[in-house]
């Protein structure tokens, strides 16, 4: 499947990036508080898709959990 990343953008609620793809079209991403996040975010995507896989439908979580970060408050 073919997908377009775009770049991280600063958003009024913090900072995303949208995805695009032939079957399901424009996809509004998550908003990251810090930028660093959404960059992590991002690469993860990008390396997930050029090894074939599909990123996980929830991405937060899963980059978070990686991180081993949480943002509950």
């Amino acid at each position: 499947m073919r997908i377009v990343i775009g770049p991280v953008l600063r958003r009024a609620d913090g900072y995303g990036f949208d995805t695009w793809t032939a079957g399901k079209g424009v996809s509004a991403g998550y908003s990251y508080r810090r930028i660093e996040d959404a960059l992590y975010a991002r690469n993860a995507e990008i390396s997930a898709s050029a090894q074939g896989c599909s990123p996980p439908p929830d991405r937060r979580p899963h980059i978070l959990a990686k991180r081993g970060t949480s943002r509950a408050k």
